[in-house]
């Protein structure tokens, strides 16, 4: 019996070896070009990293600066996902920003507050789309910043180690018992 107990008990540590994946992103085109002319709307990003940075730079006439309504779809894709986070890391001064939703193979979730999360199924491929939009005005130069970021590897095998050690201990406990009963009786 023992030995079985063992042989069950490696093949379930083999069956968990390995890393946990996280989760790769990688951007589409950005949803508007870039333009340096100051003109109301006008957009710039960058999605280096996991960080997506919108930037506005708007003409007024005199002090005025009317408010501008924007909306942006960022899209991206998600492989080997596990759960990427989406955090807002600064807001436009002075202005509203809304995350309106975010929508992944056909199916929207709608974003009231920022740090969601959002999970994907094992190691299937995701194709997101992030949609930000809002009122900016009495402002120039403005921009937002969100940061997706995605979880980092997590060594399995070290977490195997620490419980499957336990559960071979309580194995040992529980045989144990079973021989004291057997002498007892």
């Amino acid at each position: 019996m023992k030995k079985i107990s063992v042989v069950l008990a490696l093949l379930m540590m083999m069956g968990f070896a390995g890393v946990a994946s996280s989760a790769n992103l990688s951007f589409g085109a950005v949803p508007l070009p870039v333009s340096n002319g100051g003109s109301p709307g006008s957009f710039e990003s960058d999605t280096s990293g996991n960080t997506i940075a919108g930037g506005f730079g708007f003409g007024h006439v005199g002090n005025v600066i009317p408010p501008v309504s924007f909306s942006h779809d960022w899209n991206f894709t998600s492989s080997d996902a596990s759960a990427p986070v989406l955090a807002l890391l600064s807001e436009l001064p002075h202005e509203k920003i809304d995350i309106t939703n975010i929508t992944f193979d056909g199916v929207k979730m709608g974003f009231d507050m920022v740090n969601q999360r959002w999970f994907g199924n094992g190691a299937l491929s995701f194709a997101h789309i992030l949609h930000v939009g809002g009122t900016v005005s009495a402002s120039e130069g403005t921009q937002y910043i969100l940061n997706i970021s995605t979880p980092s590897n997590v060594p399995v095998p070290a977490a195997l180690w620490l419980f499957g050690s336990a559960i071979l201990g309580l194995l040992g406990v529980s045989n144990r018992k079973k021989g004291l009963k057997a002498l007892i009786s």
